[in-house]
């Protein structure tokens, strides 16, 4: 009866540091999808056409953050958006480098 009771007690401990280790990368993933996501997103839009293949193997590999780019399904291979401007260029290029700068701080 010891020995079973121990055995159950392990399996508990298990199962809490499971849940425990799940939540934690649920929440590290959460808080880096924030980070990347506002400087990623419009470039995203920009510059991956829903059908290209690094699109593909983005959803395919990272659907959560494909999601939340908002990166669609089609087999479009253009993207049909007005072009950037040099200002707008530089505006995300200076998002994005902020975004890293943080994200190594």
């Amino acid at each position: 009866a010891a020995k079973a009771a121990k055995a159950a007690a392990a399996q508990e401990r298990q199962r809490e540091v499971r849940a425990a280790k799940d939540g934690l990368l649920e929440r590290l993933e959460h808080l880096l999808l924030g980070a990347v996501g506002p400087a990623l997103r419009p470039l995203v839009r920009h510059l991956l056409a829903p059908g290209t293949r690094l699109a593909r193997q983005v959803r395919v590999e990272f659907p959560r953050l494909a999601a939340h780019l908002g990166m669609r399904e089609s087999e479009e291979l253009e993207v049909h958006l007005p072009a950037w401007t040099e200002d707008d260029v530089q505006h995300h290029v200076d998002a994005v480098r902020a975004c890293r700068d943080e994200l190594l701080s």
